[in-house]
């Protein structure tokens, strides 16, 4: 039988009270929501970005597909996208062990598993390409469940309630007091008549203290992940109201005369900039520098670069707010000048980007790579798409282009991640380096990024050059003091972290495979001091 209430929610607020009994189901699902809660802050927090992350999430989602589930509402292509996107940035988590891109994937994991639960729940406007994608989430997702908190335990209460019936909770308290005196007999007992026994209970004595703390901390976290699915459940397929169309008309309150302006004025900038910078623009396309330059490529490459990415940013922003705040004609379209202005300046944006783009390959040809042009160049090519999206909008009113931002920047940011940005970077600056293209290989500066740089340097350890030789034997010896120890029959194993299953990636395992096997070609080259000081600090390592 169906207990669940049905509720009429009008402009997207929520009913006052949201009275109703909950489903036995209801209390199980909320009881299995904080359960996946504990296992985010044991295999997560305390773990890292490693395989107990990916299995974290994956049960998490699973729980959640199934509870919401349970409505027979339509399922849409682009929840589901979010969905699968979302999975597929958690598995990067056992693939590669990249932590600031696994920072970067967490919280677009964040977003693109709130859009998946909203749009299962059905609870996103019939049109979900434009910016109310955002407000939406945040009815959803902050407004309501704050309002709300107590209603997991009011799910969690219809486990033993029955009928509406009241105080078998305090039965159950009462039992559990009266059980305490007995306990705190018998197991003192116990312990001293069994060793394992014994061991058990001292084991959980000296990690209490950590216990109560992942306790606490999974109960904050499972309450709210409960509050916001079981508010998601029970108004499933009430869709806000009215549609988007009469509630964007809200916000738009800028005359076309004043927008035409505004945004004339700042085309009027761009334009004597082109003209009086057309030649200096179009040399980075050619990779020349124009004639009488006095700086070195270098410098040429690097010279503006970060203000055309902050231009381009701004622009972006200020087409964004004409979107949205702008009046629209008698055919419910943006203004012509406003548009045709509008359209200059994103062109005027993307012209930016390409040209601080090819800059940017420019000086990765004569430098050689480093995280910062490579995760740049990545930010840039989502900022493209997001002005290209823009464009389409202005010319196109139903054109979905928050959902193509979306899309777009998540496929990007995937395609890094499981590139892995540190191997990139040294197999191309290693390539560069043999090649001839890049004169100097600074092997010290791969041995800073991380340890998945270690299969591609294993190649340099019988490079012609002493001082790569060198240098490449030094830092592998140095991640070998952090990964490889030695068993009690003198073998070489990976340390003790790296075997527990929530803390494996397929990296790491490819990183200490080729510590242990090419052990004997680089141990001891980094111990001198001034070495490791220069390389890490004052602070040192050793390998026993």
């Amino acid at each position: 039988m169906d207990n669940q209430q049905t509720l009429k929610i009008e402009d997207g607020m929520t009913a006052p009270g949201m009275e109703g009994k909950w489903a036995k189901r209801d209390g199980a699902f909320v009881i299995a929501f904080l359960a996946c809660a504990y296992l985010i802050v044991d295999f997560f927090l305390w773990s890292g970005f490693a395989l107990g992350a990916t299995v974290a999430y994956g049960v998490l989602f699973l729980v959640t597909s199934a509870y919401l589930a349970d409505r027979k509402i339509r399922p849409q292509p682009f929840p589901a996208f979010c969905g699968a996107a979302s999975l597929a940035a958690a598995a990067v988590f056992t693939v590669n062990h990249d932590v600031g891109m696994n920072v970067l994937l967490l919280l677009m994991i964040d977003l693109l598993y709130a859009i998946f639960i909203c749009g299962a729940a059905g609870r996103l406007s019939y049109w979900t390409g434009s910016y109310f994608l955002g407000v939406d989430l945040c009815k959803n997702l902050i407004a309501a469940p704050l309002a709300h908190l107590s209603e997991p335990f009011k799910a969690v209460l219809g486990l033993w309630r029955r009928d509406g019936g009241k105080g078998r909770e305090v039965k159950v308290l009462l039992g559990l007091v009266l059980a305490l005196p007995v306990v705190a007999i018998t197991v003192p007992l116990l312990i001293q008549s069994d060793a394992a026994f014994q061991g058990l209970m001292e084991g959980l004595a000296e990690n209490l203290g950590e216990l109560m703390v992942k306790v606490v901390l999974a109960v904050l976290l499972g309450v709210y992940i409960a509050a916001v699915l079981c508010m998601l459940h029970r108004r499933a397929g009430e869709r806000s109201q009215p549609g988007v169309t009469v509630r964007e008309g809200r916000f738009r309150v800028m005359d076309g005369t004043v927008a035409s302006v505004f945004l004339g004025a700042i085309s009027v900038f761009y334009l004597v900039y082109l003209l009086s910078q057309l030649a200096y623009f179009f040399s980075a396309f050619a990779g020349i520098l124009p004639e009488g330059y006095a700086f070195t490529p270098s410098e040429y490459a690097r010279r503006g670069f970060f203000e055309m990415v902050m231009i381009a940013l701004i622009n972006g922003g200020v087409l964004s707010l004409s979107c949205i705040l702008v009046k629209r004609n008698a055919k419910d379209e943006i203004p012509a000048p406003v548009k045709g202005l509008s359209l200059f300046i994103a062109l005027f944006t993307l012209l930016l980007t390409a040209t601080a783009f090819s800059k940017m390959v420019l000086y990765i040809q004569l430098m050689g790579m480093t995280r910062l042009r490579v995760l740049t160049s990545i930010f840039m090519v989502m900022l493209a798409i997001a002005i290209l999206a823009l464009i389409v909008r202005l010319f196109f009113r139903r054109f979905p282009y928050m959902r193509v931002i979306i899309a777009g920047c998540s496929l990007a940011l995937l395609c890094c991640a499981y590139a892995d940005v540190d191997t990139v970077i040294a197999k191309n600056n290693i390539a560069a380096y043999r090649a001839g293209t890049l004169e100097q290989l600074d092997v010290l500066y791969l041995g800073r990024l991380s340890a998945a740089t270690v299969p591609q340097l294993e190649a340099l350890l019988e490079d012609e050059n002493a001082t790569v030789r060198d240098d490449t034997a030094r830092v592998m010896d140095v991640w070998a003091s952090q990964r490889i120890v030695k068993d009690e029959a003198g073998n070489l194993v990976p340390a003790p972290y790296y075997l527990e299953f929530k803390n494996y990636t397929l990296m790491d395992q490819k990183i200490n495979q080729v510590l242990i096997s090419r052990y004997a070609d680089y141990a001891g080259a980094s111990r001198s001091q001034h070495y490791l000081d220069s390389l890490y600090g004052e602070e040192g390592y050793a390998f026993d």
